[in-house]
C-alpha cells in the first residue's frame, strides 16, 4: 500500500466546475472529489497548497496533473520521490 497522498487535477464536466482536484489518502483504493475550481490553475494552486502543508507536517505528497485528453502531462512530489519503474 501506498504511504502517500495523492492529488489528481482532473477536468470537470460544466462550468464553474470545469477543473476538479481530487484527492485519495494512503491505503484507499480511489481518489475522492474534494473541491472544484473554474480553471486548471486555480485547480493546481490549491492542490499544491495542500500538498506542501502535509510535507511540512512530515506525510508525503504527490499531484498528477489530467489534460483533456486524459492523459497525465505533470506530476510533483513532495517529500522522498517514489522508486523508478522501468515501463
Amino acid at each position: 500500500m501506498s504511504k502517500r497522498y495523492r492529488f489528481y487535477v482532473v477536468p470537470g464536466t460544466l462550468p464553474p466546475e470545469a477543473w476538479l482536484v481530487k484527492a485519495q489518502d494512503p491505503g484507499a483504493p480511489q481518489a475522492e472529489y474534494i473541491q472544484g475550481f473554474p480553471t486548471q490553475a486555480d485547480a493546481i494552486q490549491y492542490a499544491v497548497q495542500v500538498a506542501r502543508k502535509l510535507c511540512e507536517s512530515g506525510e508525503l505528497a504527490q499531484i498528477h496533473v489530467q489534460r483533456p485528453d486524459g492523459r497525465f502531462r505533470i506530476e510533483w512530489t513532495y517529500g522522498d520521490d517514489p522508486p523508478e519503474h522501468q515501463g
